[in-house]
């Protein structure tokens, strides 16, 4: 498999312009994005990208959302438009116009209902209440991620979040290793990669 970018940690020199440091934090310091790259653009830990629009110092004076979309701008300048851009954990309405896809769900687990009743917090129940509740933005604002395809035998009721996934998913991964799926796993997760929908809004009916 051929090498991917890595992401790096280094801090930018003092008066080095934040292009030129981005592209060598992720491995691009000379030449165009070869095409077909896939960045993803998450935070962690749980605060996600949306840390960049909360209140905070600065190094400019800038309105916190601002500053969030200047940064992804940034991001999307830097990778060229043959790259794919993904967020993760991102306030919807301030990214429009920056991704090519979103996570639009809670995380997805191996339990139905989230463990403390917060839907917010990983469960099947919590993911697809986000995902149904934001699928109009698929093909309107991007493609809609809701999380992955998980579907071992250990997954609770992974029939009801595989339909969710067939129905709602647009960008589409599993989290399973392969050695971990039965036949009816195996046989669901390569049709639903196989059969990822087109950019252009679900069907309501």
């Amino acid at each position: 498999m051929e090498a991917q970018p890595q992401l790096t940690h280094a801090r930018p020199a003092h008066g080095q312009p934040p292009g030129q440091h981005l592209r060598a934090g992720i491995g691009l310091r000379g030449g165009p994005v070869r095409p077909g790259l896939r960045i993803a653009i998450v935070a962690r830990p749980a605060s996600a990208i949306i840390a960049g629009a909360l209140v905070g110092p600065r190094h400019v004076d800038l309105d916190p959302l601002e500053a969030y979309q200047s940064g992804v701008q940034l991001i999307r300048e830097t990778i060229g438009p043959e790259a794919y851009l993904l967020g993760c954990g991102a306030p919807i309405l301030p990214s429009v116009g920056l991704f090519d896809a979103m996570r639009v769900s809670a995380d997805v687990a191996p339990h139905y209902a989230p463990l403390d009743g917060d839907p917010a917090q990983p469960s099947q129940l919590g993911a697809t209440f986000s995902t149904v509740g934001r699928a109009f933005q698929h093909g309107r604002f991007w493609v809609n991620d809701p999380d992955c395809i998980v579907a071992r035998p250990a997954i609770e009721r992974r029939e009801e979040w595989a339909e969710v996934v067939e129905r709602y998913g647009g960008l589409r991964a599993s989290s399973d290793r392969i050695a971990d799926l039965d036949e009816w796993g195996l046989a669901t997760t390569r049709r639903l990669l196989e059969t990822a929908p087109p950019r252009v809004p679900f069907p309501t009916a």
